[in-house]
């Protein structure tokens, strides 16, 4: 998730490595193959890559943020609808309810 927030970052062969080794799940050989470099080099690229990305993650804390806020806005979410099912037969309510369900979920697709 780290290079979710911080990839672009990275130099592009950087990125490209990190993406080759944890999104398509490639081995150190079969990228090295792939660029024509040694296995040797794409650890190096590697290790300094993950690196950076965890210092980027250090200084700003993007991702940790990132999973505060996205367990807070489940929990809220869970109960809005525990309090609809309650209140079902309260229609004002129940509709408000819903109304802050979908607000929450505009800010999640933001």
């Amino acid at each position: 998730m780290l290079c979710d927030f911080y990839g672009t970052l990275l130099s592009e062969r950087q990125h490209g490595v990190v993406n080759m080794y944890y999104a398509n799940d490639m081995s150190l050989s079969e990228i090295a193959l792939d660029m024509g470099i040694s296995r040797q080099a794409v650890h190096n690229i590697l290790k300094k890559a993950v690196g950076e990305l965890e210092r980027y993650e250090s200084k700003l804390s993007l991702l940790s943020k990132f999973c505060v806020v996205e367990q807070a806005t489940r929990m809220v979410k869970d109960e809005i609808m525990c309090l609809a099912a309650e209140r079902r037969g309260d229609k004002a309510l129940y509709s408000r309810l819903q109304g802050i369900y979908g607000a929450i979920e505009q800010i999640e697709a933001m």
